[in-house]
This record gives C-alpha cells, sequence and structure tokens, in this order.
C-alpha cells in the first residue's frame, strides 16, 4: 500500500508528493510506493504518516534491482502499527529495503529524512532494522544523502559494500541552511531553499516553489537585495537562470534588466501596488 502505486514495474515516478497518512495492518507501506521494480522516482516528497504491519518507508517499502530513487525526502512519522510476533520488521526514511543492482543508474541519491522513525530495537520480541536512509541495505549506491540528527543510524542492517561516509547526519539548523541547497543540488538543480516556509524551512524540491515576482534572490521578500542581484546580473557579474530568472523579469519581456529595477523600485517605493 502506498500514496501514489502499490506496485511499480517499468514505471517513472517523477513530482508526485503524498501528504495523508496511510495506517494499515498489511505488510508494507510507503509515501510514494510500495515495490519498486524497475522504476525511477525522481523529484517526490512525503509528509504523511506512514504505518504498516513489516515494511514502512518515507518514499519506498521495497526498491529493488533496476530502480532509483532521486531528489526525493521525507518529513512524515514511520512507525509500526500491527503487534504480530512473527516476522522482523525494517522501516527507514526514503525506503525499508533496498537491494539495488551494482550499475551506477541505479542508486539513493540527493534524498534526505527528518522525519520521526520508531526508535525500539524489538517490538514484541521482533527485531527491528531502523535507518534513516534505508532499513535494510542489501545492494547498490547510496549517494550524498542527509538525516537530521538523532538516535537512529543512517542504514538499520548494511549487508552491502556501501560507506554510510556517502550519507551524512545533520544539526537542524544547518539542514535549513541555505548552503544545504547548495549540497543537495551537486549536480543538479532540483531543490529551493524554502523562503516561503511551506516544508518548515527544509529544502523544497523545484515544482513545490511558488514564483514571487520580483523576488530574485528567492528569500521570500522583495526589497533592495533583488535589485542589486538584478543589476549584478545586467553587468555580467552573475547570472540569473531558472525560476529567479523568472522572478526578476517583472515586465514580461524575456529578461531581466534595467526597466525591472525601475519597476521594483517603484513597487519598494510604494508608488506602484503590484508586480
Amino acid at each position: 500500500m502506498a500514496g501514489i502505486t502499490g506496485y511499480a514495474w517499468g514505471t517513472s515516478i517523477k513530482e508526485c508528493y503524498n501528504e495523508g497518512s496511510i495506517e494499515t495492518v498489511a505488510n508494507a507501506a510507503a509515501g510514494i510506493g510500495g515495490l519498486c521494480q524497475t522504476s525511477w522516482i525522481d523529484s517526490c516528497y512525503n509528509s504523511g504518516k506512514i504505518s504498516a504491519s513489516r515494511y514502512v518507508g518515507g518514499i519506498c517499502a521495497d526498491l529493488y534491482k533496476y530502480a532509483s530513487a532521486n531528489n526525493c525526502y521525507n518529513t512524515g512519522k514511520l512507525y509500526i502499527k500491527n503487534d504480530n510476533e512473527s516476522q522482523d520488521v525494517y522501516i527507514g526514511g526514503i525506503t525499508a529495503l533496498s537491494s539495488l543492482s551494482k550499475s551506477d543508474e541505479y542508486k539513493i541519491k540527493n534524498c534526505y529524512n527528518v522525519g520521526e522513525i520508531t526508535k525500539a530495537e524489538n517490538i514484541n520480541n521482533r527485531t527491528v532494522a531502523i535507518g534513516n536512509i534505508s532499513g535494510k541495505h542489501e545492494g547498490g549506491i547510496i549517494e550524498n544523502c542527509y538525516y537530521k540528527e538523532n538516535e537512529i543510524k543512517a542504514i538499520g542492517v548494511n549487508n552491502s559494500e556501501i560507506q554510510e561516509s556517502s550519507i551524512r547526519q545533520m544539526k537542524e539548523k544547518d539542514m535549513k541552511d541555505k548552503a544545504m541547497i547548495d549540497m543537495l543540488n551537486s549536480d543538479s538543480d532540483n531543490y529551493y531553499y524554502d523562503a516561503m516556509n511551506i516544508n518548515n524551512g527544509y529544502p523544497i524540491l523545484k515544482f513545490q516553489y511558488k514564483i514571487q515576482k520580483g523576488d530574485a534572490n528567492g528569500d521570500g521578500k522583495v526589497d533592495f537585495k533583488d535589485i542589486l542581484v538584478i543589476n549584478k546580473h545586467r553587468l555580467g557579474k552573475t547570472q540569473l537562470t531558472g525560476i529567479y530568472l523568472e522572478a526578476a523579469d517583472v515586465t514580461g519581456d524575456g529578461i531581466a534588466d534595467f526597466k525591472d529595477i525601475l519597476k521594483i523600485n517603484k513597487y519598494r517605493l510604494g508608488k506602484i501596488s503590484s508586480l
């Protein structure tokens, strides 16, 4: 059971999210996909509470073989619902289980978890393998992943050659810092600073970002700092791209130049009421 699909095979899941609670006595549950095999999950998030009887994952319950989870995050609480004593339990901030092909194409990359996870080492005599990224990892690459500082390890049970140095524990204030965006975007531009606090200050995905006209620096305000940023762009000292260029272009002519600076300054001084 999952927020988007219970079973994914040969599927690309992109820019999807789950914000609802999923509480079941079924074997497995996850925010995005249950069993994900030969599938690519990219730019997805879960913020809902997830629970099941055995496998619980923020993004996937089981990421298997030719599959990947890139640029995904979990903020939802993960815990066990059932008191069945017969089977062990696996809980992971990104995936409960991960057993990936060794090919560089299939990996868990640029992901983070800040969701609360059940901390018990056993539940009614059942062994609990819990990890901020993966509950049990049996193979494949995990690269450039992060989690909020807590008592739980990055990987609950690590039966692979993966070095946990590729997964970093960080303080909450550091995960909310703008520098975190650069770290997650090591080879992409999928994350943005949460200037509008839609994710409690933690990094958000590109599709979540709401463009505010005039806010060229992405800090959630329109002020003199935006004028400075646009002027540097106009003079060739820096380059505005993507949503920042779109925000800077308040005149709608496709470029960010002195005309945009003049209009933003008028708005800043109260001479016009909107951009």
